[in-house]
């Protein structure tokens, strides 16, 4: 009796996840190339915020399931007490900070300017896709200047979805 062995092909993997941003834009809009390099670009960029999400999620999982830091470090190939500062740090996927700094960058007014290509990535704004959706925020993201796409919501409903920055 013969016990077949099951393993994951990291190379694969790793093929398969560089090819995918180029993928996905040739299957919705053909060939890349100049008419639409910067797609191939957001889409990398959306892959890799995904892939990022993936790896904190997993380190989650993984300590859930009682694997050492020592562990997890071996892994990812850092020491035990880099991966720990990482993932500790890490485990609401920056949102305390990163959700910070927008509000330090709007405090001269009532109206708090979040990046659209945040607001509909990333996981602590589910509550902005919503409204968008709804149309109770302003989304100004048309620029004729070329600046930045953003949602404008106001700054007490912004610190009513997150008081731990109030």
């Amino acid at each position: 009796m013969t016990t077949s062995e099951r393993s994951v092909d990291y190379w694969q993997l790793h093929q398969v996840a560089k090819s995918l941003p180029r993928n996905f834009v040739e299957e919705g809009l053909g060939p890349v190339g100049p008419g639409n390099a910067i797609d191939e670009v957001t889409a990398a960029n959306v892959a890799n915020r995904a892939t990022v999400q993936a790896l904190i999620d997993a380190v989650d999982r993984a300590r859930q399931a009682g694997s050492s830091w020592a562990a997890i470090g071996r892994a990812l190939g850092m020491t035990k007490q880099g991966a720990q500062q990482r993932f500790t740090e890490a485990s609401d996927g920056g949102a305390g900070a990163l959700l910070g700094a927008i509000l330090e960058a709007c405090t001269r007014g009532q109206l708090v300017a979040i990046p659209k290509p945040m607001a509909l990535l990333f996981p602590p704004l589910d509550w902005v896709r919503e409204g968008l959706a709804e149309g109770r925020y302003h989304d100004a993201s048309v620029h004729v200047d070329g600046s930045d796409a953003y949602v404008g919501v106001d700054r007490d409903e912004f610190l009513r979805h997150h008081p731990e920055l109030a």
